[in-house]
């Protein structure tokens, strides 16, 4: 009979304190093995880019057997993009494996349990609930447009729809003055002019017209905080953390922009 126990990895932080938390509790089990006379297997991978840029095809890994074979040093000087802990007691038919991965849509990101015999039952508890314990240790993922990604994307649309109608009522004011013709507004804007209580028309009109660009440029802007990040490696190799600065310093700097536009084309 078969025992397993699975769980999924998300919305974390991890340094590398935590890392090495995480080998300390497999190479823990390791020496378990050991000390009963077995010979399990135990492997680490740690996966980076040896290119800031161009990181999706430039991936370089190392992989070890026993903690004391970490070189902080290297670890500290490459950003992390992915960490592979795999642990195998072939004779007890036990298996353990955690896979982080911070790009998006790749890997699972899950913590994997697994034994044969009703022996084994208790160890995997165990084993899961510490592997757990010691991974919810790490920061949270945790931003406010992630919370209220729901409201922000009503709101969002309504903006979008909002900033579309009056590019759309500012090209259609003064297309006449380009070919020379009076002045003949767009048919549905009429419609709305005539008909200024006709709210929920105009609100679903600016959400239909604002849902579609708000959801991509949400989806986008969500990447920057993917659902495993990891803070290992020097800063200016960080090129998540470093997008996501630049782009809210830019989207501060453009707040006052966007105002400005809006009532140009308000006019």
């Amino acid at each position: 009979m078969f025992y397993t126990a699975t769980g999924a990895i998300g919305k974390k932080i991890f340094k590398l304190e935590n890392i090495l938390d995480l080998f300390e509790v497999f190479h823990e089990l390791k020496n378990e093995a050991e000390k009963e006379g077995r010979s399990p297997l135990l492997m680490f991978n740690y996966q980076t880019v040896n290119d800031q840029v161009d990181e999706k095809y430039k991936r370089i890994g190392i992989t070890i057997r026993d903690p004391k074979d970490l070189d902080r040093k290297f670890l500290k000087q490459w950003p992390c993009r992915g960490i592979n802990i795999f642990f195998n007691d072939y004779e007890m038919k036990r298996e353990v494996k955690i896979i982080l991965d911070s790009r998006e849509g790749e890997g699972d990101n899950t913590i994997y349990v697994h034994a044969q015999d009703e022996k084994n039952n208790k160890w995997v508890k165990q084993t899961f609930e510490k592997i757990m314990d010691t991974k919810n240790q790490a920061e949270s993922q945790y931003h406010w447009m992630i919370e209220y990604k729901k409201q922000m994307l009503l709101l969002g649309s309504f903006s979008f729809g909002y900033v579309i109608l009056l590019i759309l009522q500012f090209f259609d004011n003064y297309r006449y003055v380009l070919v020379n013709q009076s002045h003949n507004p767009l048919p549905w804007l009429e419609l709305f002019m005539r008909y200024p209580t006709a709210l929920t028309g105009m609100f679903l009109l600016l959400f239909i017209m604002g849902y579609g660009p708000f959801k991509l440029f949400q989806d986008w802007l969500l990447k920057l905080w993917p659902n495993v990040e990891f803070d290992i490696g020097p800063e200016f190799k960080n090129l998540i953390k470093r997008r996501r600065e630049r782009i809210i310093a830019l989207g501060a700097s453009f707040l006052p922009l966007l105002d400005l536009i809006i009532n140009i084309f308000r006019l």
